[in-house]
């Protein structure tokens, strides 16, 4: 089954991210929130606003999805990153998991 398609939340860190996720916004398949002064209630609010809120997500990461299929963009990412992994974007199922499974860890 593949997992293109889903629109993303992204956490841009280091490198090349703050770009990715950039385009990501850009072309509306996803939004991003700077991990700097974030907290879980924004994060919360903008995975609801990409899933559930607002339909042009959907439509346009699934687009992505069609366009990729159809020019073999996945196999030929493949192949220029076989020489290390493939970094990957979280989903906003995987960061809501992710959002409620820290929520539940004892402060330290």
């Amino acid at each position: 089954m593949s997992r293109q398609g889903p629109p993303m939340v992204a956490l841009p860190v280091t490198n090349d991210q703050p770009g990715v996720a950039a385009r990501i916004a850009y072309r509306k398949i996803g939004a991003y929130v700077p991990i700097q002064g974030m907290t879980a209630s924004q994060l919360s609010a903008l995975i609801d606003e990409v899933l559930n809120n607002n339909p042009e997500y959907h439509q346009n990461a699934n687009n992505m999805k069609q366009v990729i299929a159809e020019t073999n963009g996945l196999k030929k990412s493949g192949r220029s990153t076989r020489t290390g992994l493939q970094p990957r974007l979280a989903t906003a199922k995987e960061l809501r998991q992710s959002i409620k499974a820290f929520s539940k860890t004892p402060s330290r």
